[in-house]
């Protein structure tokens, strides 16, 4: 059966986990989506704990299940991390898109607009020819209806990747040589793209970003140079990170005795929006959904 694929990696966040597709079903409900109309890929790291399991198990979806074998970057004994399971997950799971992924990791939480939105913008007959949808706004008080298509900045925070960027830009790049040596392929791709440097090829450099999201910024910007492919991005964000603390982000664990605690005090926390008392990130800003989405009247339009 042809579809669209989730994927959704996890590693040993449970409390975040739980809460993300709790947000997922309201989201599915409000819009109505069908059984069949995604197929979601949970993307386990080696080692998760048996909670996170559990919690992908009882997933409400139709959904199939990767464990990570304990693979290692030699010759320091590091965890390849995200960037391998996700690609790889990816090779897999895009052969079975109809035409479109989107990216869920742990610590993102969707607004119940969010189908809505994805399926209002590819309804849009101006936006056929993109790289990827976000779901990160530019502009929290700004108009809720009004999308951009002027810049070509990836996130990772619930995107929504074409499959046929994928195939021609990204599909390449799920292979050992750039999980063993990042470095040396940003290296090849920033010189494949130097003549492309002063139309607005991002990180010129090969050691900045030089994971997923930064290769993915890369390619955003030689497709959008080469095949006209834009990067839609709203006003207003569909998607809230609480990602407080994680492999890039120094934080307080949620407080609690055991995972039941846990997990309502992150609730409290959210509806609170007290998640920045919880962090030591001095970059990242941990913000509830903006109350504009509240009036949004389903509708979309490109701002000029």
């Amino acid at each position: 059966m042809e579809r669209n694929v989730i994927f959704r990696p996890a590693y040993n966040r449970p409390e975040m986990l739980q809460l993300s597709i709790d947000h997922e079903i309201e989201a599915r409900h409000i819009a109505g989506i069908q059984q069949n109309e995604y197929l979601t890929y949970f993307l386990l790291e080696y080692d998760a704990p048996k909670k996170v399991l559990e919690i992908a198990h009882s997933y409400p979806f139709a959904a199939k299940y990767r464990y990570r074998k304990r693979w290692w970057r030699p010759p320091a004994k590091r965890r390849y991390g995200i960037t391998r399971n996700l690609l790889q997950g990816m090779k897999e799971g895009f052969r079975k898109a109809r035409n479109h992924a989107i990216v869920i990791e742990d610590d993102i939480l969707l607004h119940y607009s969010f189908f809505q939105y994805v399926k209002k913008l590819q309804s849009l007959p101006d936006l056929k020819n993109y790289s990827v949808l976000l779901a990160l706004g530019s502009n929290e008080n700004g108009d809720c209806s009004a999308i951009s298509i002027a810049h070509h900045d990836y996130s990772p925070l619930a995107p929504v990747i074409n499959k046929a960027f994928w195939k021609k830009y990204l599909k390449q790049f799920s292979n050992f040589r750039y999980y063993q040596n990042r470095n040396k392929t940003i290296i090849k791709l920033n010189q494949k793209y130097h003549s492309y440097w002063k139309n607005g090829y991002k990180f010129k450099d090969s050691k900045t970003y030089n994971n997923h999201d930064g290769l993915i910024n890369r390619l955003v910007d030689a497709a959008f140079i080469e095949d006209g492919m834009v990067v839609v991005t709203p006003e207003v964000s569909r998607q809230i990170h609480i990602g407080v603390y994680g492999l890039n982000t120094k934080g307080m664990l949620i407080p609690g005795n055991d995972y039941s605690e846990r997990l309502q005090n992150l609730k409290k926390i959210i509806a609170d929006n007290r998640l920045n008392e919880y962090t030591k990130s001095t970059i990242l800003s941990f913000n509830g959904f903006s109350p504009q989405l509240e009036s949004w009247n389903g509708r979309l339009f490109i701002k000029q």
